[in-house]
């Protein structure tokens, strides 16, 4: 099969929170991240955006954070998208307006995947949303991003499941019945 582009995002937390991320550019870009956008909040976070070519969304995501890893030895890993999404995301993935892709997820909203995160706005793994709009409405997201979503999913649940494990244990407490007091009385 030939390579296909996949585009994604992944974040990391710098091994020096202070580090000046533009002393990283060119060992990123020597690294293989000449087909990222590198940025930084300035708090010791490092975004890359892919447009990576690859056989699959597995190996392109994979190849990325190799890269990125190499190029900022010590970054961790701790996010990949697209994975949650809402609305608005699916409309701009779509190209039409958030009003429509409302529209179809209230019509369909019966057997419609539930969202992962249920606030304003509401939020769906896109590897399980993806497939049903495509299923259930004229909504079509392409393929490459679907495959993407579901690797995404999967290594940010592993990051969750890491990050869960290494939580130290709950603080020993006394039981109570009383309500807790607060600042104000």
């Amino acid at each position: 099969m030939s390579d296909r582009t996949f585009r994604f995002d992944l974040a990391f937390a710098l091994a020096d929170p202070s580090q000046d991320v533009e002393e990283l550019l060119d060992p990123l870009f020597e690294a293989g991240c000449d087909d990222a956008l590198i940025g930084w909040n300035g708090k010791g976070s490092l975004g890359a955006t892919f447009s990576r070519e690859a056989d699959c969304a597995a190996t392109a995501i994979r190849t990325g954070i190799r890269d990125v890893q190499t190029g900022a030895p010590g970054a961790a890993l701790y996010l990949v998208d697209p994975d949650l999404v809402s609305a608005s995301d699916i409309a701009f993935m779509v190209e039409c307006s958030r009003q429509n892709v409302r529209k179809h997820l209230e019509k369909n909203a019966p057997d419609m995947p539930s969202p992962a995160h249920l606030g304003n706005p509401a939020l769906w793994h896109l590897a399980e949303i993806g497939p049903w709009l495509i299923a259930n409405t004229p909504l079509r997201i392409p393929r490459e991003t679907l495959e993407v979503a579901r690797e995404a999913m999967r290594i940010n649940l592993d990051l969750t499941r890491q990050r869960l494990e290494s939580l130290p244990p709950l603080p020993e407490q006394e039981e109570s019945w009383e309500t807790p007091r607060t600042a104000h009385g």
